[in-house]
């Protein structure tokens, strides 16, 4: 299993995650942040420093916020638990405000997320369903 911290590799000129070659296999990972040995603790800024430092393979929005979520959810072995929106599955969410959404598909939202999206747009925080921010 391996957590892929971007903005470290960055940081650290530690080179560039194979990440077709990786997902070509049955070795699970998914974004972290290191602010040990990077700028940011933001998985906002991991999912676009994910994207903006794949050379060799083009990722996608979607991909980048699976590989935030659902697939950390997996990492961990908490996948039953948590990563997704499900029934049955705790509810660990973050609400965030997006302007004009009538004017939006799902994919455009998704993208504005992952490329724009940023702690300042979090209104509410649910941990196991409770609010906490």
């Amino acid at each position: 299993k391996i957590a892929h911290c971007p903005d470290s590799n960055f940081f650290l000129k530690s080179g560039i995650f194979p990440f077709k070659k990786i997902k070509n296999t049955n070795i699970d990972f998914a974004l972290a942040s290191d602010v040990a040995a990077g700028t940011s603790l933001s998985m906002f800024n991991m999912m676009k420093m994910c994207i903006y430092r794949q050379d060799n393979y083009p990722v996608s929005p979607e991909e980048a916020f699976y590989y935030a979520t659902f697939a950390g959810a997996k990492v961990l072995g908490k996948e039953d638990i948590i990563g997704s929106i499900e029934i049955g599955k705790e509810a660990d969410l973050v609400f965030i405000e997006i302007p004009k959404l009538h004017e939006k598909t799902k994919f455009d939202l998704l993208s504005e997320l992952v490329y724009l999206g940023s702690e300042r747009e979090i209104k509410d925080v649910y941990v196991r369903g409770k609010k906490v921010l």
